[in-house]
């Protein structure tokens, strides 16, 4: 990966080191992410 100057974008990309590396973390997303696409394809509408 190229190095990185811009020191927000550096702390950016640490939390996102930290978070994917916490199994609870990832875990709580994927469930998060579920239940976002259930509720989505159960709108009048929704592509299936």
């Amino acid at each position: 990966m190229a190095k990185v100057a811009h020191e927000p974008v550096k702390k950016a990309m640490s939390r996102i080191r930290e978070l994917g590396a916490d199994e609870e973390a990832r875990r709580l997303a994927f469930v998060r992410e579920r239940a976002l696409l259930g509720r989505a394809l159960q709108e009048p509408g929704a592509a299936r």
